[in-house]
């Protein structure tokens, strides 16, 4: 069987390769088809990220979803464990730049307290993951720390859980392990994966 090093290595190359252009025009038409859908219209709780090198665009995605009225949360990591929390973020400009470079909410709730006290239905909540390659068995392959990962496991089946990618980042099988754990569904810029 094919090495997961291997496809993760092809498919950021293959995302890297992306035209400028194409990403951003595909980047919109991947969360029109979010925004447009149930998953999105039911959530009161948006857990999403902020976009990093290649990856699907989520800035203005994020933007609207504050603007929508709903409640986003961002990822912050913590790499001595590596493991991954969500807190609330209420003004885009207050992010700050964090591990791996990427941009990181400052906050001390976190949203699972939230969950626990507020018992937030699993259908109001949206997660928002993003990709390096995925499968058609709803398998989701990251950069390889497993923070997405060790959180899924951590929050079990507490809300829906869909990721973006661009249709060239597709493989016919990702590798998988026993910690690793699968999406109910996959956005690309020509459909929308739905795993059964």
């Amino acid at each position: 069987m094919i090495s997961k090093d291997k496809v993760r290595k092809q498919r950021l190359s293959d995302r890297d390769a992306l035209e400028e252009k194409y990403r951003k025009e595909a980047s919109q038409r991947i969360v029109d088809r979010l925004r447009e859908s149930e998953a999105y219209k039911n959530a009161t709780h948006v857990l999403s990220y902020m976009s990093y090198r290649s990856e699907v665009e989520t800035k203005d995605f994020n933007r609207e979803v504050l603007r929508d009225g709903k409640n986003l949360y961002l990822p912050r990591t913590y790499p001595k464990d590596f493991s991954m929390f969500f807190y609330k973020v209420e003004d885009l400009n207050k992010l700050i730049k964090g591990n791996y470079g990427i941009l990181e909410p400052v906050g001390f709730k976190t949203f699972f307290e939230e969950k626990e006290s507020e018992n937030i239905p699993k259908e109001r909540v949206l997660l928002i993951l993003p990709c390096v390659s995925f499968d058609r068995k709803g398998n989701r392959m990251g950069y390889g720390a497993g923070y997405y990962d060790r959180y899924l496991k951590k929050m079990k089946d507490s809300f829906q859980k869909l990721a973006l990618a661009f249709e060239s980042q597709e493989a016919l099988i990702i590798p998988c392990e026993s910690t690793d754990e699968r999406v109910d569904g996959i956005i690309t810029e020509k459909e929308w994966i739905k795993i059964s």
